[in-house]
Parts: C-alpha cells; sequence; structure tokens
C-alpha cells in the first residue's frame, strides 16, 4: 500500500515498549468498550461510543489487545494506558442499559410497486416466492394517491423520495409517468425538494423510457451481474434465454444520457467480486455496487454456512479499502468520484470523520416505506406481501410502525458491545428475519464482513492527516462536522 509521506501521516501513539508481538486475531470481539484492529500497515484502537480511531505502534496494539480479550484486565490495564492515550474511557464505555425506542419519524420515502410483473426469473429474487398469482400493474389513480399520501406523511420533512420498483418497473410506463408528475407538483406547491429513484433489469429501456428518464431526472440503478456468463445463469428470462445482451445494449445507451449511472451486480456463493467489477466497468459503468445474494431461509450452519461466509468476500473489503486509502492519498478525485454512493468505505470514514452513529441499519419502517399494485403499505420493499408486516392501506391512515423503531444496538446482547455497532447496527432487518426468525438477531453468516469493514474503515482513518480529512471534505467525498453553534 502507498503511504502519506512521513510528515503527512498522524503519528502512532506508543506504549511501554519490550512487549510481545500479537499477531492478528480472527477472534470475536470481546464484550468492552474499545476494540484493537490491523492490517498489513499497522495498527489502530477502535472507540465505537465516540466513533474514534486512534492509531498505534505495536507495542501498544499488544497491551490493549491482551486485556481486550481478558474482560477482567480491561478496568485495570486498559483504562489506564487509553488515559495515557488521552482517550476518556468512561466515555468510551457501552452503554448499560438498553436505548429507549426511537420516536417515530415522518414518513419520506416511498417504494411504488408499478407491477408485479417481471421479465426476467432470477435465481435469486426474493419476491418470487411470495407474489400473488394474479400479477397486476398499479393504476395510475393509485399512482398519484400514493403520492399524495408520501407528501401527506412526510410532515415538516424538507425532502421526499420515491423509487420506482417492481417487478420490472419499466413495464408501467404510465403510471410511472403518472407519479413523477404528481410529485414535481406537489414539490413545487409545498416547497419540498424531490429525488425520484428507479431500479430496473435493464431489458425495457426503449425510446420512451429514456426519455422519462431523462425528463424527471429519475436517477436509475441497472441490475446487471457481471460477464454474459454471469448474467445469464443468474439473470435468465422466463423461457430460459439469456438476457446479457439486450441490457448491455440497453446501458450504452443509458450511459451516454446519465454516464454516473450506477450498476448493482449480485454475488452468490463462489462468485468472483472483482471479475463481475471487471466486467462491469468494461460495459462503462464507472460506479458499481456489488452485493451479495438473500440468505436461504434457516439459520446456516457447517459447509453452507462456510459458503455463504465465502461469499462476503473479505479480501474484496481489504481491496477496496486500500483503493480508497491510496485514492486519498494521490488526491485520486475522479476514483473517489466513482466511489461515492457506491462505496461504503466513503460512508464509513463519513461516520469516523463526523463522529456519527448509525442507529438503525436502514429507513425500513421508519422514514420508508413500500406500497403494492393495489395501494397496501409494508415497511420497505423486501417486506412486500409478507402478511404480518402489512402496516394498512394508502386510505387507512398513518401505519403503526412501532415495531421497527427499537435500536438493533439494544434489543440484541451480541450487537450491543460489538464494536462495529454503529457502522453496522445489526444488519438488514428482513434477512435477519429469514435467516434467524427475528427482526432484532443479527446474522452471524454477516457479522464478520461487517466486523472487518468496520476495522478497515477505523484503520484508514486513524491514518488520514488533517490534509487528507480537508482534501476530503472540500472534494464532498465527506461531511464536515457541523459546529452546534451552526444548529441554532
Amino acid at each position: 500500500m502507498t503511504h502519506p509521506p512521513e510528515s503527512r501521516r498522524p503519528h502512532s501513539r506508543t506504549a511501554p515498549a519490550g512487549t510481545a508481538v500479537v499477531p492478528r486475531s480472527t477472534r470475536a470481539p470481546a464484550p468492552g468498550w474499545f476494540h484493537v484492529a490491523s492490517d498489513a500497515s499497522g495498527w489502530c484502537v477502535l472507540l465505537p461510543e465516540s466513533m474514534g480511531a486512534e492509531a498505534i505502534d505495536e507495542a501498544t496494539a499488544t497491551v490493549l489487545a491482551a486485556a481486550e480479550s481478558d474482560p477482567s484486565r480491561q478496568h485495570a490495564d486498559a483504562d489506564l494506558l487509553l488515559h495515557s492515550l488521552h482517550v476518556d474511557a468512561d466515555a468510551a464505555r457501552p452503554r448499560e442499559t438498553e436505548r429507549p425506542p426511537r420516536p417515530q419519524v415522518p414518513l419520506s420515502h416511498v417504494a411504488l410497486f408499478l407491477t408485479d410483473r417481471c421479465d426476467l426469473r432470477c435465481i435469486y429474487c426474493y419476491e418470487r416466492e411470495r407474489l400473488p398469482d394474479h400479477r397486476t400493474d398499479m393504476t395510475t389513480e393509485t399512482a398519484e394517491l400514493a403520492v399524495d399520501w408520501l407528501f401527506a406523511q412526510s410532515g415538516a420533512e424538507r425532502e421526499v423520495g420515491i423509487s420506482f420498483f417492481g417487478g420490472e418497473p419499466l413495464l408501467n410506463l404510465d403510471a410511472l409517468q403518472a407519479a413523477a408528475r404528481r410529485a414535481e407538483a406537489l414539490a413545487r406547491q409545498t416547497g419540498k425538494s424531490l429525488r425520484l429513484g428507479m431500479t430496473t433489469n435493464g431489458t425495457h429501456l426503449d425510446d420512451r423510457a429514456l426519455d422519462l428518464v431523462v425528463g424527471h431526472g429519475i436517477e436509475t440503478v441497472v441490475s446487471l451481474d457481471g460477464s454474459r456468463e454471469v448474467h445469464d445463469r443468474q439473470r435468465p428470462r422466463a423461457d430460459g434465454r439469456g438476457s446479457y445482451d439486450e441490457v448491455a445494449a440497453n446501458a450504452h445507451r443509458l450511459l451516454e444520457v446519465h454516464p454516473d449511472t450506477v450498476c448493482r451486480a449480485t454475488v452468490m456463493p463462489g462468485g468472483d467480486a472483482m471479475a463481475v467489477k471487471q466486467a462491469l466497468t468494461e460495459i462503462g459503468f464507472s460506479r458499481v455496487l456489488v452485493s451479495v445474494a438473500s440468505l436461504p431461509p434457516g439459520d446456516l450452519d457447517g459447509d453452507a454456512a462456510d459458503e455463504w461466509g465465502a461469499a462476503l468476500a473479505l479480501d474484496d473489503l481489504e481491496s477496496e479499502a486500500r483503493a480508497v486509502e491510496d485514492a486519498v492519498t494521490h488526491r485520486d478525485t475522479e476514483a473517489l468520484r466513482q466511489r461515492r454512493g457506491s462505496s461504503r468505505f466513503l460512508a464509513l470514514l463519513d461516520q469516523y470523520a463526523t463522529a456519527s452513529k448509525r442507529h438503525t441499519h436502514c429507513g425500513a419502517g421508519r422514514g420508508l416505506a413500500a406500497v403494492t399494485t393495489s395501494g397496501d403499505v409494508y415497511p420497505c420493499q423486501r417486506f412486500v406481501y409478507e402478511p404480518a408486516y402489512r402496516m394498512g392501506t394508502l386510505t387507512s391512515g398513518r401505519p403503526d410502525r412501532s415495531v421497527f423503531h427499537p435500536c438493533l444496538q439494544a434489543a440484541d446482547a451480541a450487537c450491543r458491545t460489538c464494536h462495529a455497532r454503529y457502522t453496522c447496527a445489526g444488519g438488514c432487518p428482513h434477512d435477519n428475519l429469514v435467516v434467524t426468525g427475528s427482526l432484532n438477531r443479527a446474522v452471524p453468516q454477516r457479522c464478520a464482513a461487517a466486523r472487518r469493514e468496520n476495522e478497515l474503515a477505523a484503520l484508514v482513518r486513524s491514518r488520514l492527516s488533517a490534509a487528507d480529512l480537508e482534501f476530503l471534505f472540500d472534494g464532498g467525498f465527506i461531511r464536515r462536522r457541523p459546529c452546534p453553534l451552526d444548529l441554532f
């Protein structure tokens, strides 16, 4: 890895000399209030409660790692050592009591299911088993009613967002157009800012669809899984034919008018995330988001758990962390721009730079809801057609979202003491439900990746100089921490 010149690198803090080297550990994080992380370039101590990350030397890492692995020594050894590093140990300790449920925030984002129909049969589709036998389209009247409902629910929120979903949303352009026009009119009337988005399989990006995307400024995500071989295997048509050639051709057309279009690829166990990224870059995408397919129902163990764990591609996390650090070091604005909105590491660096805690993994049932073709309301697109999680209809009043408001860091003991508790925040609640049977119990196969991702982000942050941070601030890649006086 390329490092900043010595004059720019932060000083690694030091413990008493003469201690032995501790190799990189693969153990689960011990209950406590700090965590020692390491990579090929050094060590840091990570402080979740203050979102701090301090570069330390090998000897200090040895002492702290020993204290971390033995909770009985934490108050004696670690408190004293962290005090010598000017760390407030009392502020760093995890909270002893559960947080009260967070108050309900206004709904400000809705996923509209414009249709239940889809012309592909993706092998990992989480909707396929629970979609109704008779698949319908949303009417233009329901689409407009859903927009009215969103603006009414949003209260004093200054920004609202609508994501067009399905099925394949471009199979119902009339409802898409009606919703977009209605939202733009209400945004003008209310003075709210509006964001429109869409996830599409790319098979129906015809002239009319492109005109709507451009005319309404719809931020579009194209689902494409890499090379022709991989994509056609994972995303075949209903009759078994491949879809790659048509999607790739349509993607080229979209990229001509929207060069920053994001491509979302899904990796199955045994997949090669780096090869997928390379194939999509060759098509012309500069912004690629790779995610792992949803886990199958039921707890995984043995070989199955290992296979899904391998799909999380921990080596890819290491590569991405190095790429982000190198881009900052070399002031590679273009490399960082391409990662904006698609790199978790930039988002995590933002958290560490601004000491921002993430108390919930996503907006499901909080600021986000999903509306089906018939006008039923669910917590998010993942829960659609799950009968137990139907929250009402567009005409039944304010939905009850209380089940989604407790923080997982309070509800789950393992999350409460995990060093990644404020960056992971417990994982996708739907994945949790499907695999563990509970919204509030994290999927173990996801935890290893979440912890390592957090460690790598903290390590990168600990090595960034003030000049590095200023470069990220000035480029808009991370936010500046607001001055308290500016909040009044």
